[in-house]
């Protein structure tokens, strides 16, 4: 894995592209995770697979897999260039799309002389073209019924379309019955995590830890705050990086002082003023009734969240995720608990408008006022 990275950073050294496209792996080989659904994907493409639907969270590997596989049917950049369409969408949806730019491509014939020869195994490639539509549930739903006709049209001439999305609900139904629907999941953090030291360690950040145990440390926290995302993963280890490259002093550095710098990066409280919260909300009823420390409550949440600008949605979700910890008796549990249910009752009430988001964030320790 560190050879493919060293090959990526040599190859790009001059260049200015964001990590995420630096190191995006350019073979089925490099990804992770879904393994056996990557190996046996490829094979079943070089055999002649029809048209496939790739959805599953942002960040995933959606795109990265479809242009690996293509990378791999077509080795040669020419020839890459010949066979195979790459188009977004989100910028590129209407219909005028589908009948113009789609349509002149996969009327194309090929030849003989331009089928792709496989080197390693010593045979002609099937003679396909490859559409390659990023975002396709933004397209609209004319765009959509037109390419619904033209997979039928031309998917026997060896057209094939790898149609990407979020989510395979906007998609009209008849264009997802015509197309093998593989989901993609979040990576495994260990996987994430090794890959994010791959890249540290050719950039050279990993020496900048004073140990290893803080390197693995900032790598998990960054590997669970992306929720998998190894697009974002990517754009906070490049951040840390040249922040680091900036900073003349030559100190190491504990998991603590990235921790820190991650959290702001992603929009979060930082870890020293969650606790903070924390420390309030377990020292005041969970019943509601009057108490001195639901004044501190309010100031604190003034001071930290609101006045600071970060989002009441961010601070709700970054509470639920930390109170659990705190259960740790009876007593605390059945506190916990009832806190859970009003972090609930408000992240509903600010996903439904139905309240301004600072008082809701208020009323925690009100009884549910708020939600009379």
């Amino acid at each position: 894995m560190v050879y493919f990275l060293k090959f990526a950073r040599q190859k790009n050294k001059m260049s200015r592209k964001q990590w995420c496209e630096r190191y995006r792996p350019r073979t089925v080989d490099e990804m992770i995770g879904n393994n056996a659904l990557r190996q046996r994907l490829y094979s079943q493409i070089v055999e002649g697979l029809s048209h496939c639907l790739f959805f599953g969270p942002p960040g995933s590997g959606k795109t990265t897999m479809a242009l690996a596989i293509a990378r791999q049917l077509f080795p040669c950049v020419e020839d890459f260039k010949r066979r195979v369409l790459e188009l977004n969408a989100s910028n590129e949806r209407g219909i005028q799309v589908v009948r113009n730019k789609i349509a002149n491509f996969v009327k194309q014939k090929i030849s003989l002389d331009q089928r792709s020869f496989d080197h390693k195994n010593h045979v002609l490639l099937p003679p396909v073209r490859i559409v390659i539509l990023d975002e396709a549930d933004r397209m609209t739903q004319e765009a959509q019924a037109a390419l619904r006709q033209m997979t039928e049209d031309y998917g026997r001439n060896g057209v094939r379309f790898f149609l990407i999305c979020n989510y395979k609900s906007d998609v009209i139904e008849p264009l997802v019955s015509r197309c093998l629907k593989v989901p993609f999941g979040a990576p495994p953090v260990e996987e994430i995590v090794e890959r994010l030291r791959g890249v540290a360690t050719v950039e050279g950040l990993l020496p900048r830890f004073a140990s290893r145990k803080d390197a693995t440390e900032v790598f998990t926290y960054i590997a669970k705050q992306s929720h998998g995302d190894m697009r974002q993963a990517m754009h906070w280890l490049q951040h840390l990086t040249l922040e680091e490259r900036v900073d003349q002093i030559e100190k190491k550095r504990y998991a603590k002082h990235f921790i820190e710098k991650i959290d702001i990066m992603s929009g979060s409280l930082t870890q020293t003023t969650m606790q903070e919260l924390l420390d309030i909300l377990m020292n005041i009823p969970a019943n509601g009734g009057m108490n001195p420390m639901q004044e501190d409550w309010c100031k604190r949440v003034q001071e930290t969240v609101i006045d600071q600008g970060f989002a009441v949605g961010k601070c709700i979700e970054q509470l639920s995720e930390a109170l659990l910890y705190r259960a740790v008796d009876e007593k605390s549990s059945y506190v916990v608990a009832e806190y859970m249910f009003r972090l609930a009752k408000i992240s509903v009430g600010l996903h439904s408008g139905g309240g301004d988001p600072v008082l809701l964030l208020y009323s925690l320790y009100h009884s549910a006022t708020g939600f009379q």
